[in-house]
């Protein structure tokens, strides 16, 4: 049995497959390209030697207090995030607040806000940087703070804050990513 394939060729239609194949590619490239930015130096950490960083950790936790704060080293490359809220029995907590920013000039660097429901007795969130980003010479403050209603801040029964970073990674970058 012979496929009629509208009077072309088998061969015609395969190379008409690869054709259309090539052109998605090229379109879905300038696509990612336009996205993520030709040439994002500013959110690309190059280790020396072009490896891939080993990171610390610093960890702190506190109960029936209003927030916790961790500080990292000057020209640290903060890589991830965690943090765990258990709020108390008499006071609803709706969000976490998560700051890093510039301890002596107060610039932000980062500032998120993650949903909490109020039902669950405790939450925790993992905030990974594929592209992990820059604090400056004044080395790097991260704030962790339960909301409550109206997102204003409240007292929760234990904070705990998990900072992981590279430190020095950065060594050059002003902060903002650029060098």
């Amino acid at each position: 049995m012979k496929l009629n394939y509208g009077g072309m060729s088998c061969c015609s239609v395969c190379l008409l497959y690869i054709v259309i194949g090539i052109v998605l590619a090229i379109v879905a490239g300038l696509i990612i390209g336009s996205v993520c930015g030709f040439g994002c130096k500013d959110t690309t950490i190059v280790c020396e030697g072009g490896e891939l960083c080993v990171a610390q950790s610093i960890q702190d936790s506190v109960q029936g207090l209003s927030g916790v704060r961790i500080e990292i080293p000057p020209f640290s490359a903060i890589t991830k995030i965690v943090f765990t809220i258990v709020q108390q029995d008499t006071i609803p907590i709706n969000a976490g607040l998560i700051e890093v920013f510039d301890p002596l000039t107060d610039f932000m660097y980062f500032e998120t806000y993650l949903p909490y429901d109020p039902q669950e007795q405790f939450v925790t969130h993992q905030l990974d940087f594929v592209h992990p980003f820059c604090v400056g010479e004044n080395g790097g403050s991260i704030f962790l703070a339960p909301l409550g209603d109206g997102l204003e801040q409240t007292v929760a029964r234990e904070l705990i804050l998990n900072v992981q970073f590279c430190p020095g990674e950065c060594a050059g970058d002003n902060g903002d990513g650029c060098q």
